[in-house]
């Protein structure tokens, strides 16, 4: 008898209990939740960006985020939010999957085109007509990192400056593009990757002023830039050596020099080297005047100096 009214107590309570929530709909937990939410902040939150429901971008936003990826310094995410700051205000953003698929599927088609051209003879060009300006690094014994500047002539392979530089910033490399100017005769144009020192305002001010038009590489074909070959070369003996310090790579530069331009043969030059095309002497029919075994870098650098 006592467990039968206990049954019927509970289901007395049950019944005043939704009696309660049909009367105070207040009471209910979602309406209480939706309240809080609907709460004025008391802090500044930003929203996220909403999606545009499938509507395909204009060419232009993925050429901006493949820019912007290029210049170097930037991981995917502040690509996504620095694209968002700059074109909001225009209603288009960009997610960061958007950004990380662009960027990959634009690397995917660049490998296909790389891989079509890297056996092709490229066009020839005049002497002088063009230089390919890049820079790199090396660190030496106490593990500091000094910073090469290349000038390489498009069409000849020469290199006209492999220098190490104390700053690497716009002026430091301007300085050396008009001593280069001045000993080799001022070039029509100039040839940079998308590096954020050669996109900077100095760069581009300096660079008209000398009288030199400036051109870039499109993102994601280095190619376009000989002196990336330059390096190739570069690396491949600098890096069975560590220089003692700056003075130690300095030289080592300035014999990588001359053999990259007098004793090494060109593949792209036909066997020629690059300071034979630059001065248009044939060694096919023009007899040496003397030849010199060359040997630098303790055995790395190899062959033959021949005078004509």
């Amino acid at each position: 008898m006592s467990l039968s009214l206990y049954l019927l107590w509970l289901s007395c309570f049950a019944c005043l209990l939704g009696c309660a929530s049909f009367l105070y709909p207040q009471l209910q937990r979602s309406d209480i939740t939706e309240q809080a939410l609907n709460a004025p902040a008391r802090f500044f939150r930003p929203t996220r960006h909403r999606r545009s429901g499938g509507i395909p971008k204009p060419p232009w936003v993925r050429k901006t985020i493949v820019n912007l990826y290029a210049e170097g310094g930037m991981s995917y995410r502040e690509v996504m939010h620095t694209f968002n700051r700059l074109h909001a205000h225009q209603g288009v953003t960009v997610c960061l999957d958007t950004v990380y698929r662009w960027v990959q599927k634009y690397h995917s088609e660049m490998d296909v085109v790389r891989k079509a051209t890297r056996n092709r003879f490229p066009p020839c060009t005049p002497a002088n007509s063009l230089w390919c300006i890049d820079g790199t690094g090396k660190q030496d014994v106490q593990g500091i990192i000094h910073f090469i500047l290349g000038i390489l002539d498009h069409g000849t392979r020469r290199n006209l400056a492999l220098v190490r530089l104390a700053q690497a910033n716009a002026m430091a490399i301007l300085q050396e593009i008009s001593k280069a100017a001045e000993q080799f005769g001022k070039p029509t144009a100039i040839r940079t990757d998308n590096a954020s020192v050669f996109h900077s305002a100095v760069f581009q001010q300096g660079i008209a002023a000398l009288g030199i038009r400036h051109t870039f590489i499109a993102p994601g074909k280095p190619w376009q830039n000989r002196i990336e070959r330059f390096f190739l070369t570069l690396k491949l003996k600098l890096n069975q050596i560590v220089p003692q310090d700056g003075v130690a790579l300095d030289q080592l530069l300035t014999q990588f020099s001359d053999w990259y331009n007098q004793v090494r043969p060109h593949l792209h030059l036909h066997g020629l080297t690059p300071m034979e095309v630059w001065t248009g002497v044939n060694p096919y029919k023009t007899a040496p005047t003397s030849v010199q075994r060359f040997i630098g870098w303790n055995g790395l650098l190899r062959g033959f100096y021949i005078r004509h």
